[in-house]
């Protein structure tokens, strides 16, 4: 997997979650190292803005909720029916 691959599954896995997930349980899911996931996190953060919190209490990593009650997603590719 590259750098790309492991920012899109643990936006998958985030974005799929109601709960805090442990750094141990991304790191099986994601199938990669504790340092691939915390760089994955700190991408995530830094260059597109995603609101990914650790939340003590529970000992995981979850997305912040919105004010308006949205979540964060990645940026992608639109285009109109002329550009496909």
């Amino acid at each position: 997997m590259d750098k790309v691959d492991h920012i899109y599954k643990l936006h998958e896995i985030l974005r799929n979650r109601r709960t805090p997930i442990a750094r141990s349980d991304l790191r099986e899911r994601m199938g990669c190292s504790m340092p691939t996931i915390d760089r994955a996190i700190s991408t995530m953060r830094v260059r597109w803005g995603a609101h990914i919190e650790f939340d003590r209490e529970r000992s995981g990593y979850c997305y912040a909720r919105a004010a308006d009650g949205g979540t964060f997603e990645l940026p992608g590719l639109w285009f109109n029916a002329a550009e496909q």
